[in-house]
């Protein structure tokens, strides 16, 4: 009611400039997707809604008048609630809620120099590691360690008993079906391991149209877990290999001890630093689980494309 209102009252017009940089964008996404995309009508409802948020919030803020205001995730619907603290001389915090990196649109920013209008004043990570992930729009001293809460108490409930020959496998919908290849390619040179293959939540209804994992659950030394009978921290303190991709519970599972093997796929770019920093190897198409895991000489794969 509020936006109908707004656009009646108060509608958006561009100048004759923003209108031709918006025609120049469109014609790039045209040409990029051949997609028709309504550009200037996103940017008119992007703007009225920004504007009708940032109203509320500075309202909500000007009558409470917090100290701080923290945030879990600041790109996005926030932004007004970031810009209206600002300007209330309010400082605001982002607590870390999951992976990102070089190549996250909402945290990195490697070429600006200026801070960054709507992003928190500081940001709180979970340790050390964080601090270099990527370029974030804000000074080093204002990137806080923090650990994660939650982590740290599940931590202490599932204290870590290594099996040694126990291989946990992250999946994650994105690139199950390309993962479940991989692990069947390889399962018969570890059936001397006990594999624990969890799978992600939105694949606990469908696993079985994954031919991979049909195969896969014939193994006698293979357990799919399609729910969440086991806590996922029992998995990890109790096993001594880690494959996945680029789940955040790859980190988690870092925490644990977990040696990681994580497996070339879409997203591994988001791991570049954590492979570079030898925290984890790189299981490509000429390497196999199995000399890893057995320590055979092992390939940098990151030296070799340089």
């Amino acid at each position: 009611i509020l936006l109908r209102w707004r656009r009646k009252v108060w509608p958006v017009r561009f100048t004759e400039e923003e209108n031709q940089l918006i025609s120049i964008l469109s014609k790039e996404i045209k040409d990029k997707f051949d997609i028709d995309f309504p550009l200037a009508r996103e940017f008119q409802e992007g703007i009225l809604r920004f504007d009708m948020s940032y109203r509320i919030f500075r309202k909500v803020l000007e009558n409470k008048r917090p100290k701080k205001v923290f945030l879990v995730v600041s790109y996005g619907l926030v932004s007004p609630l970031i810009k209206a603290a600002k300007d209330l001389g309010i400082e605001t915090i982002e607590l870390q809620h999951g992976t990102f990196s070089d190549f996250h649109l909402g945290y990195s920013f490697p070429d600006r120099q200026e801070p960054l209008d709507y992003f928190p004043d500081q940001f709180w990570v979970w340790n050390d590691f964080w601090k270099g992930m990527c370029a974030l729009p804000i000074k080093p001293e204002k990137i806080v360690i923090y650990s994660f809460k939650y982590f740290d108490d599940q931590r202490r409930k599932f204290p870590i008993k290594k099996v040694s020959d126990q291989i946990v496998i992250i999946s994650q919908g994105a690139i199950g079906h390309k993962l479940a290849d991989i692990i069947l390619k390889n399962a018969d040179d570890l059936t001397k391991y006990r594999i624990k293959y969890k799978l992600h939540p939105g694949e606990y209804g469908n696993w079985r149209t994954n031919v991979s994992l049909v195969q896969l659950s014939r193994y006698p030394n293979v357990q799919l877990l399609t729910d969440n009978t086991v806590p996922l921290y029992q998995l990890f303190s109790e096993s001594k290999f880690l494959i996945g991709v680029f789940s955040t519970a790859v980190f988690e599972g870092m925490d644990f001890g977990c040696e990681l093997i994580l497996v070339d796929l879409p997203g591994i770019e988001y791991m570049t630093n954590m492979i570079a920093q030898g925290k984890a190897k790189l299981l490509k198409d000429r390497t196999r689980i199995i000399d890893i895991i057995e320590g055979a000489p092992y390939a940098d794969p990151i030296a070799d494309n340089k």
